[in-house]
């Protein structure tokens, strides 16, 4: 059955459309009518994949560790994934063009195609291709969440490789200031519209959303990481470091009140939240391929 789209939803795909455009309102029109065909196709995948699966196992219960790697986008972040996906391949195509150093296409292409796996692949595209974080830095923010850390860079390095095939991965420069605040203009505008901002009733997202793994929790899952007014990556960094400071204070504070009496699995837990294993600040590993 065709999807009918909420009003409000359609005009915030059309905007969406002009800003990949750059304004350019023809494009942007042909960019949002071949958009809501193919994400009309994206919903009739996923409600087959979603029937399959419930035949052959029944409904996914609530709680219910994440098992597959797509997870149940909601219609409107799909029509939102396909306007990206359209003009990826028109600028493929040649029928858009970005000037040089235009950071939007690289942005873009990072989000979309790991939106549509789930959260675990957007944390590794954010994470270590916008920020150079290593995958195993990654995993660490959600080790129950995120595993095979390099399998999941890989994937996403290969879909970099084949969009972009003349870009050095490892060449990279310290955005200006002017790249900061566009980058966080390019994440703001790419964020899933469901959940929205006002739905992130979190103020801790990474012990209220990363430190569980429920299926319910993925789309804000996914929000959380690419939106900078959500905190993005560099919140949850901040968060992870701030957490290992108190564990370490309250771990220092036993051993100075029980000294020699304390047993050495007391002193190798403080070996493992020692200052060496907080992760660099995110403003400072924030890198813009050249």
């Amino acid at each position: 059955m065709p999807i009918r789209f909420p009003a409000p939803v359609l005009r915030q795909a059309f905007r969406l459309a002009c800003y990949i455009a750059h304004g350019n309102i023809d494009l942007a029109r042909q960019i949002y009518t071949t958009a809501r065909e193919r994400a009309q196709v994206r919903i009739d995948q996923q409600r087959h994949r979603r029937s399959a699966r419930e035949s052959a196992r029944g409904q996914n219960p609530e709680g219910q560790p994440l098992g597959q790697y797509m997870w149940d986008i909601p219609d409107d972040t799909n029509l939102q994934i396909a306007i990206c996906e359209t003009a990826e391949q028109m600028t493929q195509q040649g029928d858009l063009v970005y000037p040089p150093g235009d950071l939007l296409p690289y942005i873009m292409h990072l989000v979309w195609r790991s939106m549509t796996m789930n959260s675990r692949y957007v944390a590794m595209a954010i994470g270590c291709r916008l920020y150079r974080y290593t995958p195993r830095q990654i995993e660490s923010l959600a080790p129950d969440l995120i595993h095979m850390p390099w399998k999941l860079r890989d994937w996403i390095d290969e879909g970099i490789n084949a969009c972009f095939p003349g870009l050095l991965l490892h060449s990279t420069h310290d955005p200006t200031p002017a790249e900061r605040t566009w980058l966080d203009e390019i994440l703001s505008q790419l964020a899933p519209w469901n959940p929205s901002c006002m739905d992130i009733q979190t103020q801790t997202p990474l012990a209220a959303l990363f430190g569980q793994t429920h299926p319910s929790l993925e789309g804000k899952r996914v929000h959380v990481l690419i939106c900078p007014i959500c905190g993005g990556v560099a919140r949850l960094i901040c968060e992870y470091n701030a957490s290992l400071r108190r564990t370490r204070g309250e771990l220092v504070g036993l051993v100075g009140q029980y000294g020699p009496q304390v047993d050495e699995l007391l002193y190798q837990l403080l070996r493992e939240f020692a200052p060496e294993h907080e992760l660099p600040k995110a403003v400072n590993m924030l890198r813009i391929p050249d």
